[in-house]
């Protein structure tokens, strides 16, 4: 009988942690729902806040000669950016003072998700190695302007 007992509340317990799960999983469902229904786009799917935020510590990782300061630049970017990509296929892409584009096709999302990091990573090995020679032989920065 004691055993029987233990069983039932192992069970119980059991039981309690699966509605607690199914419980949470409806909430965040909820929430998901709530925000892909938003009559508006919330401020950090501004494309153009990142990028110009990316920019300034491009340049700032040139001045400064930090390579560790341009790759976090770049990973704001890849970040970003990839989620915006993803976004513009249905919305567009959100460019703050200007508006947004219309949506494309995604034929053209998927050709973007393999041009931005190869694109990226191209960046990346230009302005790095700009950064490592004009730290090298003690003159200032150049700047791509």
């Amino acid at each position: 009988m004691h055993d029987a007992h233990m069983y039932s509340t192992h069970h119980c317990s059991r039981h309690n942690r699966c509605f607690i799960t199914l419980f949470k999983l409806s909430r965040w469902s909820s929430i998901l729902e709530e925000a892909t229904s938003l009559p508006h786009r919330p401020v950090l799917h501004c494309t153009s806040l990142f990028t110009v935020v990316a920019l300034l510590l491009a340049l700032l990782s040139i001045i400064i000669h930090s390579i560790c300061l341009l790759k976090m630049s770049v990973i704001i970017v890849t970040a970003t950016w990839t989620h915006h990509w993803r976004d513009g296929y249905r919305h567009g892409i959100w460019i703050c003072p200007i508006g947004s584009t219309p949506p494309y096709s995604y034929f053209v999302y998927l050709i973007g998700l393999i041009v931005l990091p190869i694109g990226l990573q191209f960046g990346l090995k230009f302005i790095t190695d700009i950064v490592t020679k004009s730290n090298v032989k003690h003159v200032a920065p150049i700047f791509l302007i």
